[in-house]
Formats: structure tokens, C-alpha cells, sequence
């Protein structure tokens, strides 16, 4: 008989203070960049079609699993607006329990691209360009956009990722 438990996250800056919102998502078993394991699901979808949960203004997301071990991924949800920073949080959980994610135990990461003006042939900054640090290939990890230098000063959990960056400026239509 499986049992169904809580798991409660908090996410905390470097003060303590809750961070929200952010998007959690949790993966039964240890995650590797090359997983393909789909993450939990929240009770209903969400209409943005992110598989995962978002805090609440306390920092917080409850979701229910089977007794077990997870892993927690967390990253600030850029799309709705409301959050500026920057980062990316992998924790190993067993269920049930509470977990507390603080962003200062992350490591400073800054994140450079360049790419090939396709009208010019000459190499410039990605200007724009979205930035993923995916703990797994179901793992959503976006983190921010590159600056006008063609970076991004984030912080990550230390561990394995792929990262991809996203840009729609060198596009050429036919």
C-alpha cells in the first residue's frame, strides 16, 4: 500500500526572507543531466504548461508524494514579473518531511555567450538570449536573460548540468 505524504518547501534568500514566486519541481530519484524522468505533477495543470509548482508569498509549495527519495529543483519564475533574482537550487529530499532551499548556499556563477551576426559574419554578445541550467532533460531551469554584455551573474547549486542559452535576435526568416 503506498502512502501519501506531504512534502513541504520553503525557499529562502540570503536573510531568510521567503523568495516568491519560484518555480519547484520535484523528481522522484536522484537527478542527472542526461535523466529523463518527468517530474511530480500538481494536482490540476497549470495553464502556463509548467509541470511543476510555484511559492506562495510565504516561500512555500506543499506537494503530495509517496514515501521516497526526490529531487528538488527551484528556480525564480522570471515569466510572471514579479521576481528579479537569479538562481537555481538542486536538493536531495526523502518524503515526507520539510525542506528549507536557501539560496545562499549556491555557488556565484557568471554565464557569457557570444554568437555569429549572421548580417555582419562577425562574432557578438548574445543579447537577450534566455538561460537554462537543466539539472535533467524534464527540469524547466530557467534562470534569467543575458545582459547588454552578453552575460549573466546567477547562482547555482554546485553539481552536473546542461546548459543552454535561447536566442531569438540571430533568427534569419526565410
Amino acid at each position: 500500500q503506498m502512502c501519501i505524504r506531504d512534502r513541504i518547501v520553503t525557499v529562502l534568500d540570503q536573510t531568510g526572507n521567503p523568495i516568491s514566486p519560484v518555480r519547484v519541481q520535484v523528481f522522484p530519484g536522484k537527478l542527472t543531466p542526461d535523466s529523463e524522468v518527468e517530474p511530480v505533477s500538481p494536482p490540476s495543470p497549470r495553464t502556463d504548461g509548467f509541470i511543476g509548482f510555484v511559492t506562495d508569498s510565504s516561500g512555500v509549495v506543499k506537494v503530495d508524494l509517496v514515501n521516497g527519495d526526490y529531487s528538488v529543483v527551484a528556480s525564480p519564475d522570471l515569466d510572471s514579473g514579479n521576481i528579479r533574482q537569479s538562481f537555481l537550487i538542486v536538493k536531495s529530499v526523502s518524503a515526507p518531511g520539510q525542506t528549507t532551499l536557501f539560496a545562499n548556499r549556491t555557488v556565484p556563477v557568471t554565464v557569457s555567450a557570444i554568437g555569429i551576426d549572421r548580417h555582419a559574419g562577425f562574432l557578438e554578445p548574445l543579447i537577450a538570449a534566455r538561460v537554462y541550467f537543466r539539472a535533467g532533460k524534464r527540469a524547466v531551469g530557467y534562470i534569467g536573460n543575458l545582459n547588454n554584455d552578453g552575460q549573466l551573474l546567477t547562482s547555482i547549486s554546485s553539481g552536473n548540468y546542461h546548459i543552454i542559452t535561447v536566442s531569438y535576435t540571430h533568427l534569419t526568416l526565410p
